[in-house]
C-alpha cells in the first residue's frame, strides 16, 4: 500500500508548476500536499481564470510564509513577556515585515515587540 501511495504521489507531483512547489514547501504531510495542490487549482487558479483575481507569485507565497512565521514568533514573545495588549493582524504583519527587512540588512532583531509608532519607511 505504501508503494502504491508513493507511486500515486510521484504521479501527482511529477509536473508541478513553480507556484505549486512554493505552496508545498510549507506542507510536510503527503495528504496535506495533495489537498494543497487540489485547493490551489480549485480555488486560486479557477478564480483567476473566471474573475481575474490575481494569483500570487512563488516568491510572494514564500515571503508570506516567512511573515506568518515571524508573526508567530512575535506573538510568542509578547505572551512570554505578559503583554496582553491587542494587536490586529495588520499591525503584527507590519512588525514582522520590519523585522524581516532588518534581518536581511544584517541589523538583526531589536527585541522590541511593541507596535510601531509611525509608518515604516523603507
Amino acid at each position: 500500500m505504501i508503494l502504491e501511495t508513493q507511486e500515486q504521489r510521484a504521479a501527482l507531483f511529477k509536473n508541478l508548476t513553480p507556484l505549486e512547489q512554493a505552496f508545498l514547501e510549507g506542507v510536510d504531510d503527503p495528504r496535506g500536499q495533495a489537498s494543497t495542490v487540489h485547493i490551489l487549482f480549485a480555488a486560486m487558479v479557477q478564480n483567476h481564470e473566471l474573475f481575474g483575481i490575481p494569483v500570487p507569485t512563488p516568491e510572494e507565497v514564500r515571503h508570506k510564509r516567512q511573515v506568518l512565521k515571524e508573526v508567530a514568533k512575535i506573538e510568542a514573545e509578547r505572551a512570554a513577556q505578559g503583554d496582553t495588549a491587542f494587536l490586529d493582524k495588520e499591525t503584527l504583519c507590519t512588525m514582522a515585515e520590519d523585522r524581516l527587512r532588518r534581518e536581511r540588512r544584517g541589523g538583526g532583531q531589536s527585541g522590541s515587540t511593541t507596535a510601531p509608532i509611525g509608518p515604516i519607511v523603507d
